[in-house]
């Protein structure tokens, strides 16, 4: 019985050694070809074999053959785990003597079984020989898997090898295996086994972080599933060897660059096998998906082709995840990312109702070539074959025919990322201007200064221009700037046959003191917005004062002076030029205006960007409403349109977020919509804060979003007051306080209780209080006072802030008569004994 014991110990060691070492297989592979010579493709443990073969655990013998029906020896398995285990240079160092008759110091795996002794992997047989060419049983191979993933006999309970092949069957490890316990096992079940062996998670007190699989646990691969979100085909910021993950970005090894990685499909997910950031094997996709090619997007509705060109039509769900350059993003972004030709790849859910997540991909640019004749039928540009006739040509938003591509205008082949789909991009983005600057210098230049202003140089920028040599470009000379579609100079050109702008938009105008003798005739700079969305600043000697904000021809005179001339009569076309470009329009939504706030000037509103100026063509803009607008510094310069759809509000009275008024002028009851953003003084609100915002008479404006299914934001106002009157009738009040008419039906509120006419008093300050619109009104009575002697007036009585009476200081209301404290004869002084009114606000708004 002990020899048996002994010798079943022995092999469950050896098993427990081959284990480790074939500790980094798992899953199937689509980008490796023939792997050896004797394993067919369709093999069921094909994919096995080639990620262990990836991570060079196991090899073929010198007929490049893996021998699969052949029986594993513990020879085999010592090697095997220890390259599983990661210790092969440890191998090396052992190598040259042996603690086993039956090895020899000089055999090639002395160094392995050496190692995998030294580590318990593996043991001598009861005769003290290793017996390397020994075969393993079924049995033995599972108990060592099992003591390899932190398991101990205590840990099962019952007799072996029971407990240990059914602690194998409950974590999957021998699903699909009929073996009996003694039967000896062939490479290719070994590599099968050990294939999931390396995805099996570690016992948790085995290892100190929970979930760790064995892979991970030995350091010799992690085995992640991963989406592939990029590669330098679909993102510029990763290298051609490189892939963009959700995990993040991985390199490529050899093996994978050897067999394509394009294998690797964008939008698909895979279980990559990794080791030192590096990808060296890639299961077959683990989910389904559905390609598009997007043709137009509205909101959350898109036009696609699918990839056999079928049209169809998909409304973006917000329950999908959606991912774009690597980041996810959230829904109500999506619809700014998508364009014609982006790409989408959708992977399907696991029942095919829906979608668990989304790729976005930009379409594909081809390298910008320039047009660079006046022939107007040419159908090559460089590179760009327009070679149909059905090919769209789109230049600054509209579709052109092939004339009207013009000498100087950069062109692109733009597609999807599977290049199914193409149209031709046409740019006459052009700069002109005198060079100031090449950056860094002309040996490493990587941008260009045109009057100031820095412009990055395209990657296929011709440097030979501007390299010092003879009949290059140089600083001070005058050029043409051919912009790209990032902004980036493609080219540069003499002025000579190439038309500058000549109709600017000003934004800014002012007076110039003149610095130089040069410009002693120059008296206005002026802030012009040009045909190709840039901003510049030019001197002039013709007076801008009454052109902000309109149309204008201008003259180029030298690099820096232009001469303007207002236009009265603009055409569309021209219009739509500026209105087209980006940057000319923004929006801003009206939170306030001089009669909700008093400190703003009649022509300022407060808005979401902040206190603007309104210079506009528009002099009255809607309180609450969205505005798509010109708008340049402090000032709104020209609108273009209102935005928003409104609603109107009137609060009766407020419980925490539920109100009782007035919609639309008929009675309603409303909880606050919580995913609404909200604005009050000119501030984003927390929602949680509006309860104590609310009050009877405070208004709210709430803006529909675009299918008019909720409200994108509300705006909430204050009650608008009165000026305060302060009631100096001896008598009865019945009809009249001051200025403040009352009626029979008027609502009469003092300290919080409903009250007649006949109870406003001496003394009483009176408000008339209603929504914004001056609608819902009612009377405020504030009969709050102090009475005591004035012991400081401050600062001082020429500038009277506040007032302090027996020490306790109270501040001035602006509606205060000031000449009671002025310190004339008559008026009231420190020392004088006095009764303080107050107002609804706590100020001081009168002296008796």
């Amino acid at each position: 019985m002990k020899k048996i014991v002994a010798l079943t110990l022995a092999v469950m060691m050896i098993v427990f050694s081959f284990a480790s070492i074939y500790a980094n297989s798992s899953g199937s592979n689509g980008v490796f070809d023939d792997i050896f010579s004797d394993i067919d493709k369709d093999a069921s443990y094909y994919e096995d074999v080639a990620r262990l073969s990836a991570l060079g655990i196991i090899n073929g013998n010198g007929a490049g053959q893996f021998r699969p029906n052949e029986l594993l020896t513990r020879e085999q398995f010592a090697i095997l785990m220890v390259r599983a285990s990661g210790l092969e240079e440890r191998a090396a160092l052992l190598k040259g003597y042996t603690g086993f008759p039956d090895v020899s110091a000089s055999r090639y795996s002395s160094g392995y079984i050496n190692t995998a002794v030294k580590q318990g992997y593996i043991a001598a047989m009861p005769d003290g020989k290793f017996n390397p060419e020994q075969p393993i049983t079924y049995a033995q191979f599972l108990t060592a898997l099992i003591r390899a993933l932190g398991y101990k006999d205590e840990d099962l309970g019952g007799i072996w090898p029971g407990n240990y092949i059914e602690k194998a069957k409950s974590i999957g490890l021998v699903e699909g295996f009929e073996y009996g316990n003694n039967d000896a096992i062939p490479r290719w079940a070994a590599a099968k086994l050990i294939n999931r062996f390396l995805d099996t998670e570690m016992k948790e007190s085995a290892t100190s972080q929970q979930a760790k699989t064995f892979g991970e646990f030995s350091g010799v691969c992690s085995n992640p599933e991963c989406i592939i979100l990029g590669n330098s085909n679909t993102y510029n910021g990763i290298e051609e060897n490189q892939v963009l993950t959700d995990k993040g970005i991985f390199y490529l090894n050899a093996n994978m660059l050897k067999y394509g990685s394009t294998g690797l499909e964008p939008g698909n997910k895979y279980r990559l096998t990794i080791v030192d950031d590096k990808v060296v094997w890639a299961s077959t996709p683990l989910n389904e998906v559905k390609r598009i090619t997007v043709i137009s997007a509205t909101e959350n509705k898109v036009n696609y082709y699918l990839e056999d060109k079928s049209p169809g039509t998909i409304i973006l769900s917000e329950k999908t995840k959606y991912y774009y350059k690597g980041g996810i993003q959230g829904f109500d972004t999506v619809k700014g990312i998508l364009q014609q030709n982006s790409s989408i790849v959708f992977s399907y859910n696991t029942d095919k109702n829906g979608y668990e997540y989304a790729v976005i991909f930009d379409p594909i640019y081809s390298n910008p070539e320039v047009k660079r004749d006046t022939e107007p039928w040419n159908t090559s540009i460089g590179s760009v074959n327009i070679d149909s006739a059905s090919i769209p040509i789109i230049k600054n938003g509209e579709v052109i025919s092939i004339k009207d591509i013009k000498y100087g205008d950069v062109v692109y082949e733009v597609t999807d990322i599977w290049r199914n789909h193409k149209y031709i991009s046409v740019l006459d983005k052009k700069v002109f201007g005198s060079i100031t600057g090449i950056i860094p210098n002309i040996m490493a230049a990587s941008a260009l200064e045109l009057d100031g202003k820095t412009y990055d140089l395209s990657s296929s920028f011709n440097k030979n221009k501007i390299d010092g040599r003879k009949g290059s470009f140089t600083i001070g000379d005058s050029v043409i700037a051919l912009l790209g579609i990032n902004g980036e100079i493609i080219d540069i050109l003499r002025p000579d046959g190439v038309t500058a702008s000549k109709y600017a938009f000003v934004l800014n105008y002012s007076t110039l003191i003149p610095a130089s003798e040069s410009l002693k005739d120059t008296t206005y700079t002026v802030k012009l917005f040009l045909e190709d969305g840039s901003k510049v600043t030019y001197y002039t000697n013709t007076d801008p004062s009454g052109m902000r904000g309109k149309f204008v021809k201008y003259a180029r005179i030298d690099n820096q002076k232009v001469s303007l001339e207002l236009q009265d009569d603009v055409s569309d076309d021209m219009k739509n030029t500026f209105t087209s470009a980006p940057g000319f329009y923004s929006e801003c939504i009206i939170l306030g205006n001089s009669r909700i706030f008093d400190y703003l000037s009649e022509n300022q509103v407060i808005t979401d960007v902040g206190i603007l100026y309104n210079i506009s063509n528009e002099p009255e803009l809607e309180l609450g409403n969205k505005y798509r607008a010109v708008i340049d510094g402090d000032s709104i310069l020209m609108v273009d349109r209102k935005l928003k759809s409104l609603e109107k509000v009137t609060v009766n009275s407020a419980i925490d977020t539920y109100i009782s008024g007035k919609k639309q002028g008929k009675l309603t009851d409303m909880v606050l919509p919580q995913k609404t953003v909200y604005y009050y003084k000119g501030v984003k609100q927390d929602y949680n804060s509006l309860k104590d915002i609310l009050n009877a008479n405070s208004s709210i404006i709430f803006a529909y979003n675009d299918d008019k299914t909720g409200y994108d934001y509300g705006i909430i106002f204050d009650p608008v007051y009165s000026k305060p009157v302060v009631n100096r009738s001896g008598y009865t009040v019945t009809t009249k306080v001051g200025p403040i008419e009352l009626s029979i039906s008027d609502t009469i509120l003092k300290n919080d209780k409903i009250v007649e006419s006949s109870e406003i008093y001496y003394g009483d300050v009176v408000y008339e209080v209603s929504d914004i619109w001056g609608g819902n009104r009612y009377i405020l009575v504030v009969d709050k006072r102090e009475s005591g002697v004035i012991s400081a007036i401050k600062p001082n009585i020429l500038s009277p802030q506040y007032i302090q009476i027996d020490n306790v200081t109270y501040q001035f209301d602006r509606n205060m008569d000031f000449s009671k404290i002025n310190g004339r004869n008559g008026s009231m002084k420190v020392g004088n004994y006095v009764t303080l009114l107050f107002g609804h606000d706590g100020k001081v708004v009168d002296i008796l």
